[in-house]
């Protein structure tokens, strides 16, 4: 790979143009639908975003935190110098109680407009600390067909204090000219080579070189934002109160002021019934018009009352050393 040190990302913005993308299903009659308050649904469809106040009371959170609390002392969670552990995902799947903080009328009727399907989970991580993550977008790391058919849904447990670490998110960057992986290759043709490659190359090599693609999209979109001039908007947040964003809003982690402050929420994310899902690494290692001639994720589904979830394995992240795998 060359050294893209000095490559103009943002003269790339500037001449190659994206593509433009819907923001929600074409349905004529699809922003008409009185499922959900009106103003949650401008406020999507303008900023890509929608907050929902005081959704869970203080019962319902008591009872989640002291699940994931006795799940955090029995595991290794990388825990740090103040004894707050990393990300959890997937714990909904060894406590499907945990499900409660998902199958909520408020939240699926939401997501019913935002799909016009039935939303079912497919992943939850459930956070102790500020994750500081950088600006991205989720579809990036799970592409949905149709691209908007993905959600995410995030659940304060706590107050959230502005010096933790809170969200922060660009008010209308869902619909900023999106980049597909070929769009960026170009930016580095040894790399193109390296890709063609990869397809057919052991998990170790995909792996690589879907990280190399993905830090040159990563690279595109922080320039795209200062082209966009996007501004970085913090949520202020109060336990109980959920965000729903789109699959392509471009959000992150504040930085940790205060790293004695926790920040106990949850993540589920979501898709629609029909979403055909495909993989970060068919996202970077194919172009978009073949993703359609792959294999997409199976569902895999389970049910959690009336609300249906896909299954995957339970895993701890960590900040330097990857991820641990439990058997659930």
């Amino acid at each position: 790979m060359s050294d893209l040190l000095q490559t103009d990302f943002q003269g790339f913005v500037e001449k190659n143009n994206g593509h433009e993308l819907s923001i929600g299903p074409s349905r004529k009659d699809w922003n008409h639908d009185k499922i959900n308050n009106d103003i949650l649904k401008e406020t999507y469809l303008r900023d890509g975003v929608a907050v929902l106040k005081n959704v869970f009371n203080y019962d319902q959170i008591k009872q989640y935190n002291k699940i994931v609390k006795s799940e955090r002392a029995s595991c290794e969670d990388g825990k740090n110098e103040y004894g707050f552990g990393d990300r959890i995902g997937q714990l909904h799947q060894k406590y499907p109680d945990l499900l409660k903080m998902a199958d909520n009328k408020n939240i699926i009727n939401f997501l019913k407009w935002a799909f016009d399907d039935a939303p079912i989970v497919f992943g939850s991580l459930n956070f102790e600390r500020g994750t500081q993550q950088g600006v991205h977008k989720d579809g990036i790391f799970f592409w949905p067909e149709p691209h908007y058919s993905m959600a995410g849904v995030w659940v304060a447990l706590e107050d959230i204090n502005e010096d933790s670490g809170p969200l922060f998110y660009i008010p209308g960057s869902h619909k900023w000219p999106f980049y597909f992986s070929e769009d960026v290759i170009s930016l580095d043709p040894e790399l193109e080579k390296v890709r063609i490659n990869a397809v057919n190359a052991s998990p170790e090599e995909r792996a690589l070189c879907t990280s190399k693609v993905g830090s040159l999209w990563g690279n595109v979109l922080r320039a795209q934002e200062k082209k966009m001039n996007g501004e970085r908007v913090t949520f202020n947040l109060k336990a109980g109160d959920v965000v729903i964003w789109h699959p392509l809003l471009a959000h992150g982690g504040s930085p940790v002021n205060n790293p004695k402050l926790s920040r106990k929420s949850v993540v589920f994310h979501f898709i629609s019934k029909n979403t055909k899902l495909y993989t970060h690494e068919q996202f970077m290692l194919y172009r978009n018009s073949d993703l359609k001639s792959l294999s997409h994720q199976e569902l895999n589904l389970n049910k959690f009352g009336d609300l249906e979830y896909m299954q995957y394995g339970y895993y701890v992240t960590y900040p330097l050393s990857g991820q641990k795998v439990y058997t659930l």
